[in-house]
């Protein structure tokens, strides 16, 4: 491992810049996982600092989830897959001590879902594609099952935005997702006719992204999440949760 990703510390929160400079070097890809880092002493000696420094930093960088710390003859700090788990959650979960309405999710949903559709059709690739496909089929089987399809629904959403390629957006179409599974899964059974249309609308938006037509894409998520709402507009009522 070439010692040029990492310069000698001359701060007194050495720990501090010890993370920020793995962490820095792993976010532009300098590092990658299965990365393994060089051991404390080496780090200690790159970064002009006391093991102790170094032992402090790992031990940081594993919380948050940039490397992973394996014991043994073959052991060592070694950098992690990408795991946003937490961040997703821990947004989702915001979201839900906030009372989030069904309005306030679909007026965010309004603003973000559409231009995530649109960059998916630029962006998808072959296994987004064939992800759709599968999201797509799966909510078929519910829906000649008669069961509940509120998962099924959402992964299609899910997935495009993992299509769009884009990390910020993706965490923020994941939070949502995961409060309005939650809330839909809580308080609404669709109708098996309402779930019939949920499936042709969910067709033309892959259809749409896979034929790369990003306007197509964009207008036809637009009118899905108008047409979610018109559907659950009778329920809100009934619920009584418009207010």
């Amino acid at each position: 491992m070439s010692n040029t990703f990492f310069t000698s510390v001359q701060s007194i929160r050495v720990a501090d810049n010890i993370e920020n400079q793995i962490k820095e070097a792993i976010l532009s890809e300098r590092l990658t996982s299965g990365d393994r880092l060089p051991p404390e002493k080496e780090l200690s000696r790159i970064f002009d600092t006391s093991r102790n420094s170094v032992r402090e930093a790992l031990r940081t960088l594993e919380k948050q989830g940039f490397i992973i710390i394996k014991q043994g003859a073959k052991g060592g700090a070694f950098i992690r897959e990408a795991d946003f788990s937490n961040v997703t959650s821990s947004i989702s979960s915001m979201l839900m001590l906030k009372k989030v309405t069904i309005k306030n999710l679909t007026e965010s949903r309004l603003i973000i879902e559409p231009e995530i559709a649109r960059m998916a059709a630029l962006r998808a690739n072959k296994q987004d594609i064939k992800n759709l496909e599968d999201a797509i089929e799966n909510l078929r089987q519910v829906i000649e099952r008669k069961q509940r399809s509120t998962p099924t629904n959402v992964q299609f959403h899910r997935i495009i935005g993992e299509a769009c390629k884009n990390p910020v957006l993706y965490f923020i179409n994941q939070s949502l997702m995961d409060v309005l599974q939650k809330k839909l899964s809580e308080e609404f059974t669709l109708k098996l006719e309402s779930n019939r249309l949920l499936l042709e609308q969910h067709i033309r938006i892959y259809e749409h992204l896979k034929a790369r037509n990003e306007t197509g894409a964009y207008k036809e998520m637009r009118n899905h999440i108008l047409n979610v709402e018109k559907l659950m507009k009778p329920m809100l009522k009934e619920l009584n949760l418009s207010r």
